[in-house]
């Protein structure tokens, strides 16, 4: 998943920062890039979901139970929140809203992975290897968007069309 989501995000990136004289497309792209730094998080939730519940098995070894759904669920959700609290948080500080991922890697971590233990019939089978791989992506996409930010968005580039 991280092998499609990080050209798309660097492509995303380097468009903001190409487009930089055109402040309305600028800050689009960036948003598009912000929700872009989300994506995998969801698509995490949605394949560990998919593998503990046994994708339709019709005996699985664990099976669908309330704190895996309220994992997807957290995740989901916790995921639309801060992107779009990015989102807006980018028309006022692009810095700020470059965090995003951070926050939502925080939030991941600490309360939804949390959730699948919660009323588990059993042992949980959860793989570290890509959540060390989703912490790496959390980090790099804030670092490329807070230099994205930084670039395009920093005093000296025109914020308006009066400007240039």
């Amino acid at each position: 998943m991280l092998v499609l989501a990080f050209p798309v995000f660097c492509v995303l990136c380097a468009a903001v920062i190409s487009r930089r004289r055109t402040p309305d497309r600028a800050r689009h792209l960036f948003a598009l890039s912000i929700v872009a730094a989300a994506t995998p998080f969801v698509l995490h939730a949605w394949s560990l979901f998919g593998s503990i519940s046994g994708y339709g098995d019709p005996q699985p070894p664990i099976g669908g139970y309330p704190g895996l759904v309220a994992f997807l669920t957290s995740a989901i959700v916790f995921a639309i929140v801060t992107t779009g609290a990015a989102i807006a948080c980018a028309t006022v500080s692009p810095l700020a809203a470059s965090l995003a991922p951070l926050a939502l890697g925080a939030v991941y971590w600490l309360v939804s992975l949390r959730l699948l233990r919660w009323r588990a019939p059993s042992f949980v089978p959860v793989d570290g290897t890509p959540l060390i791989w989703l912490f790496a992506w959390g980090v790099f996409s804030a670092f490329a968007l807070m230099v994205t930010a930084w670039v395009t968005f920093r005093a000296g580039v025109p914020t308006s069309p009066a400007r240039l």
